[in-house]
């Protein structure tokens, strides 16, 4: 995919995403004391605020596109998604006058995975992580933290409370992929679940029935979609 990317940027990982949370402008320099009291996951990477998942460096990506997206020209809709995506059949785009969101994978909340943004929504969109760390004791954070759950609060139920006040968003089933982990791909959440009909392992196996009632066909027809090397279950 890189091949026919017109842009491409590049980041070196860090240690601590708390370190690049912090060059968000505007931060309160308070925000990792208010938000990593109970260890939710939207802040996964973050040290002392949760292992495991990835979701304070998918916060960190959000500020970050915003700012490399002033230099290049506009466009009239953007596509968040992911390069883990594997499509069976073809994806058709809308560009309305709202937020169009995957209605599965929400996990209370709505989906990080994807999303199709009309340009006059970008900017708001992207700047969730801004809102976020400048008024962590906001009262649409604070709600969002409110969740009971063994993991607490989770970047889905960020999104979705965040959308609800700042954004115009629906939520429909329309998207015509799901994602997938070779052996040896690294991953920093879902290792997958190896699926012998495909070879791919599945990160979220749900996501497979759902495309497959979108494109309305079986395995065998539309893209070519098995992997090239088959999984195996113990890698």
């Amino acid at each position: 995919l890189q091949r026919f990317a017109r842009y491409l940027w590049y980041h070196d990982e860090y240690d601590d995403w708390g370190d690049a949370l912090n060059e968000v402008e505007d931060a309160d320099p308070a925000w990792h004391a208010v938000l990593c009291k109970r260890g939710h996951t939207f802040l996964g990477g973050v040290k002392h605020c949760h292992r495991g998942s990835a979701a304070g460096i998918l916060l960190w990506y959000r500020w970050k596109l915003e700012k490399l997206l002033r230099t290049i020209e506009p466009y009239t809709v953007y596509v968040f998604t992911r390069l883990d995506y594997v499509y069976i059949c073809q994806l058709k785009i809308e560009n309305g006058d709202s937020i169009l969101l995957p209605n599965d994978e929400g996990y209370q909340g709505v989906t990080d995975r994807f999303a199709v943004v009309p340009a006059k929504w970008l900017r708001t969109t992207l700047n969730v992580t801004r809102s976020l760390l400048s008024n962590p004791n906001a009262t649409w954070v604070q709600e969002t933290m409110k969740n009971k759950g063994r993991r607490g609060a989770n970047l889905e139920q960020i999104l979705l409370h965040y959308y609800t006040q700042h954004v115009k968003f629906k939520r429909r089933e329309f998207l015509t992929a799901f994602t997938v982990r070779a052996d040896g791909d690294p991953t920093r959440w879902s290792k997958g679940r190896c699926d012998n009909h495909t070879g791919w392992k599945l990160k979220y196996p749900k996501e497979i029935m759902r495309a497959r009632r979108v494109c309305k066909t079986r395995v065998q027809n539309r893209y070519m979609f098995k992997a090239t090397q088959p999984c195996h279950m113990n890698k």
